[in-house]
């Protein structure tokens, strides 16, 4: 879920979409889903902290995205 749908906002649009599309080709390409935690409130904690553990998380996968791949996904 995105940080909106998780923040309890209301309102939201297609972002959202776009946002679960870019979760799912990482995780097709570096096999586990870019904010993985052992826990479920530390999935989302994760997820709302997006701006911290994204980077971290790209980085981790790095070697298995091409430039092009990773731009894709931070669009």
């Amino acid at each position: 879920m995105s940080p909106e749908v998780l923040g309890g906002e209301t309102g939201h649009s297609v972002e959202v979409d776009w946002w679960s599309l870019g979760c799912i080709f990482y995780e097709l390409a570096a096999g586990i889903p870019p904010f993985h935690a052992d826990t479920p409130e530390d999935v989302f904690e994760n997820v709302l902290n997006w701006k911290t553990t994204l980077p971290l998380a790209l980085n981790d996968a790095r070697h298995l995205m091409s430039d092009e791949f990773v731009d894709f996904i931070l669009q």
